[in-house]
């Protein structure tokens, strides 16, 4: 059966079984074939609920009319449309595609649920115009996948269904429905770098090349595949050796320095490169994993190697690999009188502490007098005994023993009963008296 724009939202309903449709509705001519496509394939979806959002940029002295127009389609087919208007503006020398584009989703965000999906009209030729924006910016893989099909958006999902069909199949779709679709001037101004590939450079590369956009698509699709496989390889379990490598929330990552060296340097990027996106869902480029390999991989063995990088830090440690949240400030005298019934927040740990969150690690709450407790960091000279072990040590000593990377060490809340420090909160729990003693 040959694919139309209703049968491949049709499939996507189907699929992802959605409680609520949110279409992106601009009022051009995909977003408007989106519009007519959804409510053709939904018809027979009645549990399915359709909302549309209009995002209003203020760019524009047109902007009320293509509101005003899209409200107006919308209720001919008895779909809401929420007009959404952005409060700022972009400041200068911002990219306003940027700006344009991101306040565009957190709005979308803003509105979707759990169960719901999202769904934008990008078609195959957007999708040729991102993967060469990609390349031009020297992108690896993870860019040049360009556009997912599905992806998480909010609480819910987001797709395109239309990134088989090219742009000029939408327009034979609107002509043939006779479908009223408004035309944005600013989609013709060259200065923007999407327009200038698309107009300047696109056709010139389809003269040659008719079928440079599906080819330029297939390419994004062995790029997402290939991520694919290396997120797969993040997700399964990896040998001892690897270290602690995908320990989500705790207060750092680490991976065997000696265990990426065994691999070649373009294995060892590939891996650094999976590594990092799994923790911090953003995409590592070739000049922060330069800098890991020279700063902190051939730094000498006493060093304290730190490669900073936007709100993330690298940093080494009886060699392991470490990735964390960049350090803030340590509050002097940190002391805070806290009895367990609510989550608490300590500025140097990244983790709230809950009762539930230290019965995990160890702590028996029976034993404890909650009127008595309270949380304090390092200052020095405190002295306990772990659990297991026959004679007080300072906890200097017990942090270098139990490995503890030296960055963490005055960041660890510490619990106390009164005076007694009885749970070095993310390393071990103390021998102390109990509250019936």
């Amino acid at each position: 059966m040959r694919l139309t724009p209703v049968s491949a939202i049709a499939s996507l309903l189907i699929e992802l079984k959605p409680t609520t449709i949110w279409l992106g509705f601009s009022g051009g001519l995909d977003s408007t074939v989106l519009l007519h496509a959804t409510a053709q394939a939904a018809s027979k979806f009645p549990d399915i609920t359709l909302q549309a959002i209009h995002i209003h940029h203020g760019l524009s002295p047109l902007a009320d009319q293509w509101a005003e127009h899209c409200h107006d389609q919308a209720k001919n087919y008895g779909i809401d449309c929420h007009i959404e208007r952005l409060s700022c503006k972009p400041q200068a020398g911002e990219s306003i595609e940027a700006w344009a584009r991101e306040g565009r989703y957190a709005c979308f965000k803003r509105h979707i649920k759990p169960g719901d999906v999202l769904l934008t009209a990008h078609h195959q030729d957007d999708q040729a115009e991102t993967v060469l924006l990609q390349l031009l910016r020297g992108s690896g893989p993870k860019g040049l996948s360009a556009m997912a099909p599905i992806s998480p958006c909010g609480a819910g999902l987001l797709a395109r269904p239309f990134l088989a069909f090219s742009r000029l199949s939408l327009e034979e779709y609107a002509k043939h429905h006779n479908l009223s679709y408004t035309d944005d001037h600013s989609n013709a101004d060259t200065r923007y770098d999407r327009n200038f590939i698309r107009h300047e450079i696109m056709p010139i590369i389809k003269q040659r090349f008719a079928n440079a956009p599906a080819a330029f698509a297939r390419s994004a699709l062995n790029c997402a595949e290939q991520e694919q496989v290396l997120a797969e390889f993040m997700n399964c379990p990896l040998p001892p050796s690897w270290g602690r490598a995908r320990e989500r929330g705790k207060a750092a990552h680490s991976l065997s320095i000696p265990e990426l060296q065994s691999h070649s340097p373009a294995k060892r990027n590939l891996i650094l490169r999976a590594w990092i996106d799994h923790i911090t869902d953003e995409s590592a480029g070739r000049s922060v994993l330069h800098s890991i390999e020279s700063t902190i991989f051939n730094a000498k063995e006493d060093a304290k190697p730190l490669v900073v990088w936007g709100d993330w830090e690298f940093r080494r440690y009886q060699n392991q690999l470490y990735l964390m949240k960049a350090l803030g400030p340590i509050p002097e005298n940190y002391n805070v009188s806290w009895d367990g019934k609510k989550p608490l927040q300590v500025p140097t740990w990244p983790i709230a502490l809950t009762k539930e969150y230290l019965a995990e690690q160890g702590l028996n709450l029976n034993k404890i007098d909650w009127s008595q407790v309270s949380i304090k960091l390092r200052q020095g000279g405190e002295r306990c005994t772990p659990l297991g072990r026959g004679h007080s040590q300072t906890l200097k000593k017990c942090l270098q023993e139990y490995t503890i990377p030296p960055w963490l060490r005055d960041r660890m809340p510490l619990l106390y009963s009164g005076t007694e420090l009885i749970m070095v909160v993310g390393a071990f729990v103390c021998q102390f008296k109990l509250k019936d003693e």
